[in-house]
């Protein structure tokens, strides 16, 4: 039976969840052939590097994204090959094709929030932070772009300042229960106790097997005098994970 360009199409980019991956690298290898798009053939080319890079396969897929390059030199291209040359730790190599994506189009935040992780990989905190500055200056509304730029405040120093942005980080996306559980550790930190309840409280409302969100919230119980609550939530905590005291101590959060 003979299989239409429009099938092959379909095969290739639908997504049909009985597929194969290897039955959707081959309905790609057809759309090539076919050659009717410039624009069909270099999705075809992610498509075949995305399910390489899927398989562990570096190699193969930078060499796939490096033919949609060729036929289109779209920034998401640019950006797709970064993250996959990222994901197997060429972070310098990444960089490269992240400053491509972001030439491309002044208004991709993307690739500004890809160089500042890889920068932060590389130990280059400064660096990170003028990523992160770049992607809100391009996309405010990113809670990701302030709180990864939180974390390079912190690296570089200047917690107070992280911490505004993790609050608007907080702000923009309230349902991310580890970012709440950073900021109710920064609060027992600065002997915040109501403020550290009320946030592994979210945290907790969120995930209610957060056993880390518990325990420290019956940390900031105890710390404030409430030794029933605290026990009730520390005994709660150990019933979900035995070695929460533990692993908590060794992060430097005791009662």
């Amino acid at each position: 039976m003979t299989v239409t360009y429009e099938e092959l199409c379909g095969q290739c980019f639908g997504g049909d969840e009985e597929q194969s991956d290897e039955e959707a690298f081959e309905a790609c290898a057809g759309v090539i052939a076919a050659a009717r798009s410039p624009a069909d053939i270099a999705h075809a080319h992610l498509v075949r590097g995305l399910i390489r890079s899927g398989d562990d396969d570096a190699g193969a897929a930078i060499a796939e994204l490096s033919r949609a390059v060729a036929v289109d030199p779209a920034p998401v291209y640019f950006q797709t090959r970064g993250q996959v040359r990222f994901q197997h730790g060429d972070y310098e190599g990444a960089l490269r094709d992240f400053r491509l994506a972001a030439d491309g189009d002044p208004q991709y935040a993307a690739p500004h929030m890809s160089s500042g992780a890889a920068y932060h990989q590389l130990g280059d905190y400064e660096k990170a932070l003028a990523c992160y500055e770049e992607a809100i200056r391009i996309d405010p509304g990113n809670a990701r772009a302030h709180y990864n730029r939180c974390l390079a405040y912190v690296y570089c120093g200047e917690e107070e300042r992280g911490l505004l942005d993790l609050d608007r980080a907080i702000e923009l996306d309230p349902d991310v229960g580890s970012w709440l559980v950073m900021r109710g550790r920064a609060h027992l930190d600065h002997g915040q106790w109501s403020g550290a309840i009320d946030a592994f409280s979210r945290a907790f409302e969120l995930s209610p097997q957060n056993a880390e969100a518990l325990f420290c919230r019956g940390v900031a119980k105890a710390r404030q005098g409430d030794t029933v609550g605290a026990a009730e939530d520390m005994t709660r905590a150990q019933a979900m994970d035995l070695d929460i005291a533990q692993y908590m101590a060794e992060q430097g959060v005791e009662r």
